[in-house]
């Protein structure tokens, strides 16, 4: 994804002074300024460390989305990914779920 720059002004001001008859202050134009803004666009963290296993035997991770500070302020895809536990790990996990039981 590319970062798009956004180009704008800003205007400034000030008081200058105060009209007592019509009791308001008069403004002074200081400046004008050009100024460009880089959007980015929202994206994914690091995905965490994979989980232990759970009981039907399959572990998973997350992650999080960061919005950007532009336009698009969803990720695609998934914030989380799952897969079986390995063949070992299931029977650990069936052994400690028998002697548990």
């Amino acid at each position: 994804m590319g970062v798009s720059p956004v180009k704008g002004s800003a205007l400034g001001r000030r008081k200058t002074a105060y009209h007592v008859r019509k009791k308001s202050w008069c403004w002074t134009l200081l400046t004008t300024m050009t100024c460009t803004i880089t959007c980015t666009p929202a994206r994914w963290s690091s995905w965490s460390e994979w989980s232990e296993c759970t009981a039907d035997c399959t572990k998973i991770r997350r992650r999080q989305c960061i919005p950007g500070n532009g336009g698009k302020k969803t990720c695609s895809g998934k914030d989380t990914q799952s897969t079986p536990c390995s063949a070992e790990q299931c029977r650990t996990m069936e052994l400690t779920r028998v002697r548990e039981g």
